[in-house]
Parts: C-alpha cells; structure tokens; sequence
C-alpha cells in the first residue's frame, strides 16, 4: 500500500505518533498471525512490534482485537469507546478484558460432555471436541458469549472445533497442528449444557452493566471538570 509517496509502514508511524490510541484489528496486526508464522520468510511483525523497532513511542498501549478475522463487535465497541474518550482496560497482551478474559472452553455450550468425560469422536456429533483438536480451552475470548454473525452461532457450536485464532502463537504451536488434542487438564466442574448457557447470559450481562457503570463514571468526571 502507497498513499501520497509513503507506504504502509511509513505512515503506520506517522499517524502513531498522533494518534491517542492505536489500535490493531486482527491477529496479524495484533500478534503477526499467518505471514509471521514459523519460517516467517517477509520478516512480518505485529503493530506494537514495528512501531517498537521504528522507535516510534505511542500515546497510549497499542489496543489488540486479535482474530481471523477480528470481531465486529468489539472491534466497532472499542473504536466507539475510545472516540468518546474512555480508556480500555487492557491485559498484559493490550487485549480488551471485556472480551479476553476468559476461556472459550469454560462457557463452551458442549462444556458439560467435558466434565462428563465424554468426547466426540467425529465433527458430526454433539459431544466435546476436545480431542478432535479443539483449541477452545487454551484461547481466550467471548466467543461463546457474544457469539458471531448477530449472536447466531460460533465455532464450537456450527460443528468444527475452535481452531485458536485469537491466540497469541497462532497459526503454531500450541494451535497447531490443528487436529491433535491438546494435553486435557482439571477445571471447574459445570455438570449440565442448562449451567453453562444460564452461566454465559450472567456473563454477558456482567460486560454490559461494567461497561455502563464505567461510562457513567467517565461521563460524570468529565462533567465536574
């Protein structure tokens, strides 16, 4: 891409330092994804990473929506957040908590066949896709909460299994190869699919009202300044 002379990692710098917050949509602007996977012949690198060996310091963390592809949802709710001026609270990774915060396996509507230890053995049934390759219990975000395409569905419900697209290392290990199951370790014990889906609305419901409660409290410091 070349625009007015300069090409994209050029004016990657020029508008960063501008810029209030920077905000990588995606995982290879994120975390390198694909074109930085092993071999990584181009020499990619995520946003934070190029503005770093450019020596170019930002305002604010560079925001992360990692995933192939990122969310509209929360990519179009953090982009409103921050054009209102309110701060994301970010993890360690620059990620927004509101949507990376959990695992994907933990609010996963097949959950309940985990801790019942029973295990799909084809794409086709209902059981747990965890040693079909699921990557769901190693990847973080609110998939299983807000879902894709509306709240319609998501991976681990539509019939394959989570491939870990929004995990720092994907496309390689530990997301790949992508059909071996990952070691299986203890976790909370959810009996039922009932506890789970009553579980995701509590969640879902939780992100709303903090993110509410945090607007208003932004909204009123504002207003007695």
């Amino acid at each position: 891409m070349q625009i007015a002379g300069y090409n994209g990692y050029e004016l990657l710098q020029k508008l960063a330092v501008k810029a209030t917050y920077v905000i990588a949509v995606g995982q290879c602007s994120s975390f390198g994804g694909i074109p930085a996977a092993k071999g990584n012949v181009t020499g990619a690198v995520p946003v934070s990473e190029a503005l770093k060996q450019a020596g170019v310091t930002t305002k604010n963390p560079v925001v992360n929506i990692p995933g192939c592809p990122a969310h509209p949802d929360w990519t179009l709710i953090t982009l409103a957040s921050v054009l209102q001026g309110f701060s994301p609270d970010l993890d360690d990774m620059g990620r927004p908590k509101a949507f990376f915060s959990q695992y994907i396996h933990d609010t996963c509507p097949r959950r309940g066949y985990y801790d019942k230890g029973q295990f799909a053995s084809n794409f086709d049934d209902p059981e747990c896709l965890w040693n079909l390759g699921c990557k769901g219990p190693i990847t973080q975000s609110a998939c299983a909460v807000t879902k894709w395409n509306g709240g319609l569905s998501f991976c681990t419900q539509g019939g394959p299994m989570c491939w870990g697209c929004m995990h720092p290392s994907f496309p390689d290990s530990p997301t790949s190869p992508f059909f071996d199951a990952i070691p299986h370790f203890p976790g909370i014990n959810i009996p039922t699919l009932e506890v789970v889906a009553v579980g995701a609305v509590v969640v879902a419901g939780a992100l709303a009202a903090g993110t509410i409660a945090s607007s208003r409290r932004d909204a009123e410091k504002k207003t007695q300044e």
